[in-house]
């Protein structure tokens, strides 16, 4: 079974979206917009080789956006800043193995979003993994948050 590019990006997005969020924890004593500036400079800088290096299958060759093109990349931009403003802080206030989970709560808005605005509507194993895994991700809050209320109780020689 050979295995395409489409299949094996999503991967590579992964990965790399974890270690944004390792660097982003650590780089947690930067203001919040001053740090997303900063990185869509690099985002840039680090992007445009790809315009002429991927085939144009995958996204490459280098053309300017033509009419309304431009207010939905203006709008994809807003909705991309916004979010990782609010990751940014979300990361300042928890681990990023708590805020983690709640990333697969993309899934579900993505799948919502393309029944409304493309009319794909999925198949029932998708809706259930959806609930499988946003389901994994709020048990998972859920415990840290009993696991911080239990009083812990100090190891004395009586105790023992």
């Amino acid at each position: 079974m050979a295995v395409s590019a489409a299949a094996i990006l999503p991967l590579i997005t992964a990965v790399a979206f974890a270690g944004y969020m390792l660097v982003t924890r650590q780089l947690r004593s930067l203001a919040p917009v001053a740090q997303q500036a900063t990185t869509a400079i690099a985002a840039v800088i680090l992007g445009l080789p790809f315009l002429w290096l991927l085939p144009e299958s995958l996204g490459g060759g280098a053309t300017w956006p033509q009419g309304v093109a431009w207010v939905h990349l203006g709008g994809m931009g807003l909705a991309a800043t916004l979010s990782h403003i609010f990751l940014t802080y979300a990361l300042r206030l928890a681990p990023s193995a708590l805020i983690a989970p709640l990333g697969y709560l993309e899934l579900a808005s993505a799948t919502v979003l393309g029944w409304l605005v493309f009319g794909d509507f999925p198949a029932p194993m998708v809706w259930a993994g959806i609930a499988l895994i946003v389901g994994s991700g709020l048990y998972l809050i859920h415990r840290e948050q009993l696991a911080h209320r239990r009083p812990q109780v100090p190891v004395t020689s009586s105790t023992l």
